[in-house]
């Protein structure tokens, strides 16, 4: 068996340094990976939501001014049709720690992001209504090791450069 002995000296106090500054490092290099991935999530999401055309109904609706609109709704399985924008708007991400982080409807605070009683009815269907998966499609979209590969490159040119 084979062993690998460190002393501490003046050519290696550097190393000793950085390797004392890990456990935090790595904190920030999970937060900075999520925040990344939450930003293009909802990114992806709101692309998809205002895609046009989608491949469902079409609908002729009045607008507040009283003006006829023609409204194309979404397919089962598709990402929801913007129509008000209530739900897009209610779009959002928290980063809690280092751990964990949310995506989804109403998760920002502030009455502004508050969630509309029918996201669920959308995101995961009803008895009345199948599903239009929008924030399911923008996570099997978007690539998660992208994300904490470049906050881990991010590290590396700030500390080891």
């Amino acid at each position: 068996m084979t062993k690998y002995r460190v002393r501490q000296g003046k050519d290696n106090k550097i190393l000793y340094k950085k390797i004392e500054d890990l456990p935090t490092a790595a904190h920030q290099v999970f937060r900075d990976g999520f925040f990344g991935y939450m930003q293009a999530l909802k990114k992806e999401a709101n692309k998809e939501i205002l895609r046009k055309p989608k491949g469902g109904r079409t609908y002729y609706r009045r607008d507040k001014t009283g003006r006829r609109r023609r409204h194309i709704a979404s397919a089962p399985g598709e990402t929801h049709a913007n129509m008000t924008g209530t739900l897009r708007r209610s779009l959002g991400w928290k980063v809690h720690g280092w751990q964990t982080a949310e995506f989804g409807y109403g998760i920002s605070s502030g009455k502004a992001n508050k969630a509309p009683l029918y996201a669920g009815a959308i995101e995961l269907g009803s008895r009345n209504i199948k599903p239009r998966p929008s924030l399911r499609n923008a996570v099997k979209v978007v690539r998660r090791d992208i994300h904490f590969d470049r906050a881990l490159d991010k590290y590396k040119r700030r500390r080891f450069s």
